[in-house]
């Protein structure tokens, strides 16, 4: 936004004394309370067992770099459902708008605010094959049916629409998606140690990694036997990188964010390899 657009305070200000209801099933006060936290507190996106961890590092490096054009966003997306920045168009099914989300939070049942819920539920269905119905906390079945989950490519897509960057560079192992890494399969390309140590993300830059979710605490893990014995051979998480990766004897050594806080990982190289596929840079 330009230095003369308005705030995101003052945005949300607007935003709560329309009073009524917007285009989803969600209270107007609630969803404004979520927006001023996670606005205030960057940090604390928490996309809970939902499939939307792309989207949760997607939006927390946007609200950083630029609160005002976020928070305009979320607001046409209450009010209208429909709602877009740059090229990137959003326009979530009218089952997700119904969806009493609340109610389920309420039980306990999800840990993902409200309003957190809705701007992610909205990307979500604009990159899912078979749309998102906001089932809660089925993430796995969820995934595997196309409902949830994200590639590189769109999360690269999100990252280049929003105008924070002169450069967005995808290094991931994109072919390991549809083929695993697996002794019994060809070797796609896959990022070296020196690739890793090299990411440094600050002020100027932004980094997203994809990983298996084997090497994180509190990690999700996968339905037994649903995947059988390949199940730890591909990508099936991003995270954001909080520190440049440093090797000390044997071990990695990094700080990663994911689920709405900060891990600091040291792991073999080895295992760190295995279970690292990639990275994407966006450059301010």
């Amino acid at each position: 936004m330009s230095d003369s657009a308005p705030t995101w305070h003052n945005l949300l200000a607007i935003f709560r004394g329309r009073g009524g209801g917007g285009a989803w099933k969600l209270p107007r006060d609630r969803v404004a309370d979520d927006l001023a936290a996670v606005i205030g507190a960057p940090d604390s996106i928490d996309q809970g067992a939902f499939g939307f961890c792309g989207i949760a590092a997607f939006l927390r490096f946007w609200i950083r770099r630029d609160p005002d054009a976020f928070t305009a966003f979320a607001i046409t997306v209450y009010e209208h459902g429909a709602a877009a920045f740059g090229s990137y168009k959003v326009n979530p099914n009218g089952h997700l708008r119904g969806v009493d989300y609340v109610a389920a939070f309420e039980r306990g049942g999800t840990r993902c605010p409200p309003g957190q819920w809705m701007v992610m539920a909205a990307i979500q269905d604009s990159i899912s094959p078979a749309g998102f119905d906001g089932t809660v906390d089925r993430s796995w079945h969820a995934f595997l049916s196309l409902h949830e989950g994200a590639i590189p490519s769109q999360i690269v897509k999100l990252l280049e629409d929003v105008g924070c960057y002169s450069k967005v560079d995808n290094r991931t192992d994109w072919p390991s998606l549809v083929l695993p890494r697996s002794r019994f399969l060809p070797d796609p390309w896959r990022p070296t140690i020196g690739d890793a140590k090299a990411l440094a993300p600050g002020a100027s830059c932004d980094i997203v990694l994809q990983v298996n979710d084997t090497i994180l605490h509190g990690a999700s893990p996968i339905p037994k036997n649903l995947l059988g014995d390949i199940q730890d051979d591909f990508p099936n998480h991003f995270i954001a990188l909080a520190s440049r990766p440093k090797v000390a004897g044997d071990d990695v050594l990094l700080r990663v964010w994911t689920w709405a806080g900060f891990q600091d990982l040291s792991l073999p190289v080895n295992t760190f390899m295995t279970n690292f596929y990639g990275s994407i840079v966006c450059t301010v």
